[in-house]
């Protein structure tokens, strides 16, 4: 009966509510588990603020008041039962006994433990009579702290060498270090910077104590892990020690197991919640990372989501929604390597190897929304990325947004996480979906919306008025083709269709290819004068000095924005730069229609953007730079330019009175600095802003926020690398067979090609000479036979359908001819044919 009553009366005991801070959530918890509340917040791993303890002397009067009448005769007892468990919940609130019921001689503040570590001479002693071979018999005090160290031995890298490698090594001595290196962040970085007047890391020290951890797997590993689960669960002050601490754990190579998840996700967790000067501090210590290590920490970071994003796919029983958190924290801790090596200009890495290719499999047109609404201002405009906080430092409360992003998406609500908010991990080819999507959904929208104004004018809507129809003349391609942009400005984002006056041809997609090519090849012409093609470099420039062009630049800008709106690969070849100022800003808003006023494509440009344009000046200014001599005697140079102007040339200054000032030692950097953002900024800012404002006209996208240059590169110019080797493998056949004598004549004379000539090839049947961007296996090629009971097969010409990719070809007699026809066609494929 005692026990049924006391089961009764605990149950009154009202439950005490927990705040979590970030997820703003209340969590409940029994007073009675453990005596104690929760520590951790379940859907964040946020610290929980704990409220003051309920009155418990209340609580216990009022219990023994209730059941003093029917347990008279045994009541005593019953009193110091529950005399016993109340006094030691209060106890362990105060955190004065642990769980085993020992009283410590110490308190814990709020938001620190400040402990007096024990000597490393207690702990051997301590251990004398255990085996030092097994480590789960090993009582090593863990404690998580940055409290200053003494009496503690402190190893350098040749003195730890000694230890590890000496013929009888000292395990409790190794043990030792181990368990104070990885609890202790003041004797971890003091370990790391010993003998070193400048403090840095010393990351050879840290590649040896790693080669140790996985050469003893199973003995240091395990106290490795212990000590850093310490280190998660206790709260530690924020100093210079603790951010460089918790940056050291992540590079620890026993996290490459996927089975330490669970202590990897906590790590996790305390680097993202830092601030931002801390993440900061971060970011410029990742920049001193060997490659290796560097390179090695950031897969194991995309592993890590791979494994619990998609648990069942590689055999991981992991729960993504119970450890919600798990993958923002990861996210935003990748997201610090990517600005690091960002800052350092790639460096370390190439941009593609941040993306985690299974998040192709994700429902990412749900991802690109949700973000779309995260990221939509009051007014119900999108905000551009120079407005919003896209920048992966500032970006907060992910943990949170998971889990509401799971919670919302199993309702059909929309909110919360999105991987869009990092699209440093997306790869080109879910951008380009959402980019599909995107230009898909606008042309939906102008087409209803040209509908309905039809309708409400009380006139008879027709198909043509759904599509950006073009009427051009062969004769007359650039007058005609800017005079139809320009009369036809609103109906841009519509879905393209061009017409060439007097032939009879349906645009299926092939006419429109057509038109882009030849347009394109006719503006950069030298005849023109708009652009200056560099043959060291290969590629094209604006002409800073054509200033009568600028409606020519404004449509060469819009035909740039239909190609990427209407998913069409050109054959442009501009510097990467020019790709960077298009991006600066990706967005623009309906405030950014004056030219006058807003100033776009403007860069800070370095001396490498420069060298892809004119790799000849930009060698002589490196020699500039580098010169050890008198520069303003032996050079003789001043604070301007010359620049050729037709048949002359005109002097520009480079700044305010720059004739008068001479280029010294001391202000030759500027000279530079100077000299290249000229070039690619100020000598050519009316030419760039309507070529810009003419792009942005029509691929104005808030999908261009998630691009890095080289992947607009990409979607524009497509891969240029043409290997036709493997196209016989994705070939489909119709009417035909490919075991007949000329298919297989074909496919001999195409390995025989050189590279100019399957450019030919592949422009000739898909009208484009670029590879699309997933490669030959994203491409459909076909093979259809064609015969004439008219005349001989023989003097048939192969023909195409650009539309479908579709190659016609007569079954040819011999090998000979078959390449003698197809070579013929493939030069003069100009124009329409059997379409």
């Amino acid at each position: 009966m005692a026990n049924s009553l006391r089961r009764n009366s605990f149950s009154e005991i009202p439950l005490i509510t927990s705040h979590c801070r970030r997820c703003q959530l209340d969590i409940e918890s029994d007073p009675q588990c453990n005596g104690r509340t929760r520590i951790l917040c379940p859907f964040c791993g946020e610290f929980l603020i704990r409220p003051n303890l309920p009155n418990i002397q209340q609580l216990k009067q009022d219990i023994q008041r209730r059941t003093r009448d029917d347990n008279i005769n045994n009541g005593l007892s019953l009193r110091s039962r529950f005399s016993r468990t109340f006094n030691r919940i209060i106890l362990r609130r105060q955190n004065i006994i642990n769980n085993n019921g020992t009283t410590i001689n110490h308190r814990r503040d709020k938001n620190i433990t400040n402990v007096k570590l024990p000597s490393i001479e207690n702990k051997q002693q301590a251990n004398e009579k255990t085996s030092k071979e097994n480590l789960t018999s090993l009582s090593l005090p863990i404690i998580a702290t940055t409290a200053p160290i003494s009496s503690i031995d402190i190893y350098d890298c040749e003195s730890f060498q000694r230890l590890i490698n000496d013929e009888s090594p000292d395990n409790d001595k190794i043990f030792a270090f181990f368990s104070m290196f990885y609890s202790n962040f003041v004797y971890m970085i003091e370990s790391l910077t010993l003998n070193d007047n400048t403090k840095q890391i010393n990351w050879k020290y840290l590649e040896i104590i790693h080669e140790y951890i996985i050469k003893n797997t199973d003995t240091i590993s395990r106290l490795v892990l212990k000590t850093i689960a310490s280190c998660c669960i206790r709260e530690v002050r924020s100093s210079e020690y603790t951010f460089k601490g918790y940056t050291i754990l992540i590079l620890t190579p026993v996290f490459d197991d996927s089975s330490n998840n669970h202590i990897f996700a906590h790590v996790l967790r305390r680097i993202s919640h830092f601030v931002d000067h801390e993440h900061q501090e971060i970011v410029s210590l990742l920049q001193t990372l060997p490659v290796d290590m560097f390179r090695s920490t950031v897969h194991r970071l995309q592993t890590f989501v791979a494994i619990n994003l998609f648990p069942s796919r590689l055999n991981n029983s992991t729960s993504t929604f119970v450890n919600g958190w798990w993958i923002p924290c990861a996210i935003r801790t990748l997201a610090l390597f990517n600005v690091a090596n960002e800052q350092l200009n790639r460096n370390l890495m190439n941009y593609n190897e941040f993306i985690i290719d299974l998040l192709d499999d994700i429902d990412i047109e749900f991802e690109y929304h949700l973000w779309l609404k995260r990221s939509t201002g009051l007014n119900g405009r999108i905000i551009p990325l120079a407005e919003m906080a896209i920048d992966s430092l500032n970006y907060i409360d992910g943990e949170r947004d998971y889990v509401e992003w799971k919670q919302r998406k199993s309702r059909g609500i929309i909110g919360g996480f999105t991987f869009c908010q990092y699209p440093f991990v997306l790869s080109i080819n879910a951008k380009r979906t959402i980019l599909k999507r995107d230009s898909e959904q606008q042309m939906i929208i102008n087409a209803r919306r040209s509908m309905i104004q039809k309708f409400q004018n009380k006139q008879t809507p027709n198909l043509n008025m759904l599509f950006l129809n073009l009427y051009i003349r062969r004769s007359h391609l650039v007058l005609d083709s800017l005079t139809e942009v320009t009369k036809k400005r609103d109906d841009l984002k519509k879905k393209l269709r061009v017409t060439f006056v007097g032939e009879h041809g349906l645009d299926m997609g092939g006419l429109t290819k057509e038109w882009f090519l030849l347009l394109l090849r006719d503006i950069f012409l030298p005849d023109y004068g708009m652009f200056v093609f560099y043959e060291l470099s290969g590629v094209f420039w604006f002409n800073g000095t054509s200033t009568d062009n600028i409606r020519e630049y404004n449509l060469v800008g819009i035909l740039m924005g239909l190609a990427v709106y209407n998913a069409i690969i050109l054959d442009i070849r501009f510097p990467l730069v020019c790709y960077k100022k298009l991006l600066t800003p990706a967005f623009i808003t309906e405030h950014m229609t004056n030219l006058s006023k807003t100033k776009v494509g403007i860069i800070k440009p370095t001396l490498a953007d420069f060298r892809t344009i004119r790799p000849d000046i930009a060698n002589s200014l490196q020699y500039l730079l580098d010169y050890d001599g008198n520069v303003e005697e032996d050079f003789g140079l001043t604070f301007e330019v010359s620049v050729a102007q037709y048949d002359t040339s005109i002097i520009c200054p480079l700044k305010e009175n720059g004739s008068k000032i001479n280029v010294t030692n001391e202000n030759r950097n500027e000279y530079v600095e100077l000299l290249i953002d000229f070039y690619i900024n100020k000598h050519i800012s009316k030419q760039f802003e309507a070529f810009y404002y003419g792009f942005h006209s029509v691929c104005s996208s808030n999908a261009l926020l998630l691009l890095v240059p080289e992947e607009l590169e990409m979607l524009i110019c497509g891969m240029e690398q043409c290997n036709l080797s493997s196209l016989a493998k994705i070939t489909k056949y119709e009417n035909c067979d490919p075991n007949e004598d000329f298919i297989k004549w074909f496919w001999q004379v195409v390995e025989e090609m050189s590279s100019d000539k399957q450019r030919r090839l592949l422009l000739f049947v898909t009208g484009s000479d670029r590879m699309p961007i997933g490669g030959l296996s994203e491409m459909t090629f076909k093979i259809a036979k064609i015969s004439s009971n008219k005349c001989n097969i023989n003097d048939l010409l192969p023909m195409s359908h650009t539309c479908f990719n579709q190659l016609l070809l007569p079954p040819y007699s011999t090998c000979e001819i078959l390449k003698e026809k197809l070579f013929l066609a493939i030069e003069n494929c100009e124009g329409f044919g059997i379409e």
